[in-house]
């Protein structure tokens, strides 16, 4: 066997394994590109959940804040209501407060 024919056979093998390696390269490519899309699109689910959550805790933050404002409300008037019905009862409690603070700080 002339080197000629010995060289062929390497050739052809190094010219399959090249063009192995170039498929290989190029599928590898593809799948990085889908893998590029799919992490795209999720993100942009992730995105998106993301700010319907925020919006719903904002929401729920807003009623939370509106419902103390009207229970504060209805309580200063309850507190009024009882300082209109019974003025006694109030400045007696007002004196006790003050009667007790006072000996607090003379301590």
């Amino acid at each position: 066997m002339t080197s000629a024919n010995k060289a062929m056979p390497y050739d052809q093998a190094f010219n399959d394994l090249v063009s192995k390696v170039s498929r290989l390269q190029t599928d590898l490519s593809d799948i990085a590109g889908g893998l590029g899309a799919i992490s795209a699109h999720g993100m942009e689910d992730l995105r998106e959940e993301t700010t319907e959550r925020a919006s719903a805790l904002a929401r729920e933050s807003q009623r939370l804040a509106e419902q103390a404002r009207r229970n504060a409300a209805s309580l200063e008037r309850s507190f009024e209501d009882s300082l209109r019905r019974q003025p006694l009862l109030t400045v007696g409690v007002a004196a006790a407060i003050g009667f007790l603070l006072s000996l607090a700080v003379r301590r």
